[in-house]
């Protein structure tokens, strides 16, 4: 506007200082005013963003219907590709195994070996002491059972 032509340079830089107005008076819609009207308008009433969602979630639940009932109309019939889909069907569907589920299965199998059970040398020796008298029971059974083995073998009165 002012600088249109060299004259018009020349006269501004002879003005006081006193004499120029600010431009922010003459035109309240810029500078911090102007980001702050923007951005007020930008958010969206309560009543109104409430309203969205209403029809919005409708709108889905309207739409996961119709696809399940699809599923179930179209279960048992070949695609477009020949495939039939076979799914278990019962009071408890069974889930399918993915890459993920498996991966959490041998995380939980990997936490529960290495679960610490013996926390102190005294619950270790009272473990070590548990297993040994576990193994000498074991023995004297297994020595009762060879010894009764034997005596049917030797004493047989049908022949």
């Amino acid at each position: 506007m002012y600088l249109k032509n060299p004259k018009s340079l020349s006269d501004i830089l002879q003005l006081n200082s006193d004499e120029i107005e600010p431009l922010i008076l003459k035109n309240p819609d810029c500078g911090l005013h102007l980001f702050i009207q923007r951005y007020n308008s930008q958010i969206v009433p309560t009543p109104v963003l409430e309203d969205n969602i209403k029809k919005f979630m409708e709108k889905f639940d309207r739409e996961e219907i119709k696809r399940k009932k699809e599923e179930e109309n179209n279960e048992g019939q070949p695609d477009e590709e020949g495939w039939i889909q076979v799914t278990r069907s019962g009071p408890r569907p069974g889930t399918r195994r993915t890459e993920q589920t498996e991966e959490k299965l041998k995380e939980k199998k990997k936490k529960s070996e290495k679960r610490v059970v013996n926390f102190t040398p005294r619950q270790m020796k009272e473990t070590r002491a548990r297993q040994l008298e576990d193994l000498k029971k074991k023995f004297g059974e297994d020595k009762q059972r060879i010894a009764l083995m034997k005596q049917k073998r030797k004493f047989n009165p049908l022949r």
